[in-house]
């Protein structure tokens, strides 16, 4: 519960980047047994999830900073999110779902992440719809600044399942 709710990475990262510190996202992924993942992008890291080296980089970050670790995370907007919710599709249509949605969404003025998968921002907050590549699963999440924004971000996600063929509906409760 440490991370709980969670942060918009994309505010962090401003933050992080207007600090002249090594740009860096906190993250709190369910799905990984509520680990915090730091991911850094600085000059000495290639992306390796290496949790000694990302504790110790974490710490020489902080060493550098006035605010404490608490102060730093509580400047940003707490969040809601759902869990990662993975369900069954069949196996051959799953990346055609993932790109017909593509397609339905290419010309909003929302701003798109297609690299595997779609990743919508906008100002509610952010979903994301993306296949399995191992399963015959797709995978969605999305995380707003409170439950009626996240709400309708995942009336979004269902829409545009449901347009695909997909009859898949969040647990609102």
């Amino acid at each position: 519960m440490f991370f709980e709710p969670c942060l918009i990475g994309t505010t962090l990262s401003r933050y992080i980047s207007e600090r002249s510190l090594s740009i860096f996202f906190i993250a709190k992924d369910v799905s990984l047994s509520s680990r915090v993942l730091l991911l850094s992008l600085g000059d000495d890291f290639y992306g390796y999830d290496d949790a000694l080296y990302v504790a110790l980089r974490l710490l020489r970050i902080l060493s550098q900073e006035k605010e404490t670790l608490y102060e730093l995370i509580n400047q940003f907007p707490q969040t809601i999110s759902t869990p990662e919710t993975r369900f069954d599709v069949d196996e051959i249509r799953k990346f055609e779902i993932i790109q017909e949605i593509k397609e339905r969404l290419k010309n909003n003025k929302e701003e798109i992440i297609d690299i595997d998968g779609v990743r919508v921002q906008n100002s509610l907050g952010w979903f994301l719809i993306r296949a399995s590549n191992t399963q015959n699963q797709l995978t969605c999440r999305a995380e707003a600044l409170n439950k009626d924004d996240l709400k309708t971000l995942t009336n979004l996600i269902e829409d545009q399942l449901s347009l695909s063929g997909v009859n898949f509906k969040f647990n609102h409760e």
